[in-house]
């Protein structure tokens, strides 16, 4: 019921901050509009010349894993973002349905079997003839200017209109900065595209080379040469784990405990924040904990994993204190 009454109240938010600047609405309309549009545009755009170049330096098509990752970053920001700014409208004395038992898109006949209502509210109840909104009102003298299930106090409004025009817009903003910088432009994509062709085919897309074999190419990023990863056993493990990492912990034995420590530590927390979130039964506390949670069930599986790799055949051929690939 949460989720299906505050579109509407958002909506009904929004229509008022609109009447009651109607200079702002056309500009910031065609904001939004750009910025939904290029937010659907560019990122794709982006991760299909990142994958290209990928290919130039990896050698391999990877791109389930990269679309993968896009999928779920774009899930974790999601749930930020849908949780986050519930949790503060609560505390600022935000109500579903303005405290109402139905209306403003959650039917009254569904809700409590009255199909003749528009709202249900303490104190008021709005009837018509078929129940559905924007259907005229009987007993009453004229439509109100906000129906009552979708009335929130002015600090609530605020901060509605903070999440749905301001940060947004700030935020769009910012990444217009890191989008404007973006280096493989269509002439240095081109080039990207032969160089990958050229070292494919054996021939050259840049300096040097001998006849025969996979050719050496430049980058068209930087400028120079590709150095292609030997992707060994060894080398593929030595990516588990940061250059800090192996400078901290200098022989294998160092880097397992360091693991078991953080898995039992990660474990440790999972199951506190079980504990509390069963506890307290305050609603806020257990939104969080779940935030948390989601972040533990990351780690956990990424250092099991990574414990693991470590009991392979391929650790035994790591040098203890290597810093650099093998």
């Amino acid at each position: 019921r949460t989720q299906s009454g505050f579109s509407p109240i958002s909506g009904a938010v929004l229509g008022a901050f609109f009447a009651q600047h109607p200079v702002l609405l056309v500009p910031v309309g065609a904001l939004i509009g750009v910025g939904q549009a290029l937010g659907f545009v560019l990122p794709d755009a982006m991760l299909a010349d990142i994958i290209d170049y990928a290919e130039l330096h990896s050698g391999s098509r990877d791109e389930g894993m990269y679309t993968v990752i896009e999928t779920n970053l774009q899930q974790f920001v999601e749930i930020a973002g849908g949780v986050f700014p519930m949790v503060l409208l609560a505390g600022a004395g935000y109500e579903p349905l303005g405290g109402c038992s139905c209306g403003c898109g959650v039917s009254c006949g569904r809700a409590i079997g009255m199909p003749y209502a528009r709202w249900h509210c303490p104190g008021d109840v709005g009837y018509s003839c078929t129940g559905k909104g924007g259907s005229e009102l009987l007993f009453a003298p004229e439509e109100p200017a906000v129906a009552p299930c979708a009335a929130q106090s002015e600090h609530v409004q605020s901060l509605i209109s903070l999440f749905f025009l301001a940060i947004p817009g700030l935020l769009a903003l910012i990444a217009a900065i890191p989008a404007g910088k973006m280096p493989i432009t269509a002439r240095v994509h081109a080039a990207i595209l032969a160089a990958i062709a050229a070292r494919d085919s054996g021939g050259d897309a840049g300096e040097g080379g001998d006849a025969g074999g996979e050719r050496e190419v430049i980058d068209p990023v930087y400028g120079e040469p590709v150095q292609r990863p030997p992707n060994t056993a060894a080398s593929l493990l030595h990516e588990h784990f940061s250059p800090s990492e192996w400078q901290s912990f200098p022989t294998l034995g160092s880097l397992r405990a360091f693991l078991v420590s953080r898995l039992l530590l990660w474990v440790a927390l999972a199951a506190a924040l079980v504990a509390g979130m069963a506890y307290s039964g305050v609603e806020a506390a257990v939104t969080f904990g779940c935030l948390l949670l989601s972040a533990l069930f990351i780690l956990i599986p990424w250092d099991g994993v990574r414990l693991y790799a470590l009991s392979g055949p391929a650790a035994s051929s790591l040098v203890p204190a290597r810093t650099a690939p093998p």
